[in-house]
This record gives structure tokens, C-alpha cells and sequence, in this order.
């Protein structure tokens, strides 16, 4: 007997808990005896992905259409922007990630990881990383479209610390989950999460810290001028601040 109301996506983006949802869906399938895929840079926008061979599919960088695949219900999950830029730069630093260690034409033949190593203080990445990598990212989050009804939009601060799984009831009543297997979700996310001590921050891998509001840390008043010009009101926008005066304090 199928344990889901309906087939469900989650989709992330890079540096938003990416490497976090893939495992704890992961698991959750294994668990409930379902089928899993992680379509890693495969857009789910067309008949390329046989969506129907598979009852929960994890997308890394939310490239999916919800217009044709209306089956599906999705989790959308992003990041405040600056935190993004903050845990990439220092991921870039040291990933061994293939497409880092290619020359690019745009970095005068040199790789984004030899250029990013090239700069002789952090003020400099973190501003490369805005510009680059991160800019990608963040701009792919402003312009998704969030008023989808079969999508529920979560942001990574609400469940990093998430100790009640009281947002992450939300998310897995709205996907469809059957409350019967909640205690089998709930021992799923508590065993992967920060917040339960179970999994440890790594330095130089995905998980470096994981926490909120890492930007307060780092950013000078050159890296919020440069947010802003980059940016414009996007944080106001997303929900993480009422005006820009976070930008003068």
C-alpha cells in the first residue's frame, strides 16, 4: 500500500541545505519503502525524467515545472541570500568539485577555485563569491515563482533549529505524508539534523556550520553596499528584512 497521498519534488538551491533535504528524503524513502531520485542537474521541465517511475524526486537546484506536473506536490526550500554567499565562499575555497577546477574564459583561463584562492583576503572572496557563483544562485531564488498552490515555500532558518519538528509537520503534511509514519519521519529528521547533535559541523565540507545569520559575522560595510547594488531589495522581498537598514547598522 502506497504510504503517500501523492508524489512529491523537493527542490533546493546550492548552499541552502542541499546535501541536508537529499539525505533526509533519501532516508525517509528508504524507510517507507518508496522510490527515490536525486535528478542532480537534470531540469525536470519536460519529459526528460520519468517522473512516474519514482515517488519522491529531490532536485538541487529547484529546475522543475509544476505547470506539467500536476501530480506532484512540491517543497521549495531557500536561504537568507547572505548566508548563501557566506557558505559557498568558504566551500569554494577548498571543494573538490570538478566544474570549480575547470579553466573559464570569464576568469581569464583560470579556474573559479584558482581564483577564488588567488585573492589575499576574505574581504575579496566573499566579494568574488557575490559576484559570481552566489549571484547565480541568489537571482534564481528571487525570480522563482512563489505563488504555486501545490507548492509549500520553507525557509532553511525555520528548520535548521526546528527542535519541535513543528515546521517540518507543515511541510510533511502538506507533501502528503501519512501521519501514521510521522514517528518514522520524525526519527528520520532528528538523526540528520544540527539541532539534534547527531550530525557534527565539518570544516571544508558541505556542512561547515549550518547556523543562521553567519553574515553579521562577515559582511563589512563594502559587502552590503555590494549586496544592495547587486541585489536591490531582494531580502525585503523574500521575507529576511522589512527595509535596508540592515545595510547602514
Amino acid at each position: 500500500m502506497l504510504r503517500l497521498k501523492n508524489r512529491i519534488i523537493t527542490g533546493t538551491h546550492h548552499k541552502t541545505g542541499t546535501v541536508w533535504m537529499n539525505r533526509i528524503f533519501r532516508i525517509i524513502s528508504k524507510r517507507l519503502g518508496l522510490i527515490f531520485y536525486n535528478t542532480k542537474k537534470v531540469g525536470i521541465y519536460d519529459n526528460s525524467v520519468p517522473v512516474n517511475d519514482y515517488h519522491i524526486i529531490f532536485q538541487p537546484h529547484s529546475y522543475f515545472n509544476l505547470n506539467i506536473l500536476p501530480e506532484f506536490k512540491a517543497m521549495h526550500l531557500i536561504r537568507d541570500p547572505r548566508d548563501i554567499a557566506i557558505s559557498g565562499c568558504f566551500y569554494h575555497l577548498h571543494s573538490n568539485e570538478i566544474l570549480l577546477h575547470k579553466p573559464h574564459p570569464k576568469l581569464g583561463g583560470i579556474s573559479y577555485h584558482d581564483k577564488i584562492n588567488s585573492l589575499h583576503n576574505f574581504d575579496d572572496k566573499l566579494l568574488l563569491e557575490m559576484e559570481q557563483t552566489a549571484a547565480r544562485t541568489i537571482n534564481n531564488i528571487i525570480n522563482w515563482n512563489y505563488n504555486q498552490p501545490n507548492c509549500i515555500e520553507v525557509k532553511y532558518e525555520d528548520i535548521i533549529d526546528d527542535v519541535s519538528l513543528e515546521n517540518f509537520d507543515k511541510i510533511f503534511l502538506f507533501l502528503g505524508f501519512n501521519r501514521r509514519d510521522y514517528h518514522i519521519l520524525h526519527k528520520v529528521v532528528e538523526a540528520n539534523s544540527l539541532f539534534s547533535n547527531a550530525v557534527k559541523a565539518v570544516e571544508g565540507t558541505h556542512v561547515r556550520s549550518g547556523r543562521a545569520g553567519q553574515w553579521k559575522k562577515y559582511f563589512k560595510d563594502i559587502h552590503k553596499k555590494r549586496f544592495l547594488e547587486l541585489f536591490g531589495d531582494s531580502l525585503i522581498k523574500l521575507g529576511y528584512e522589512k527595509d535596508n537598514s540592515w545595510a547602514s547598522s
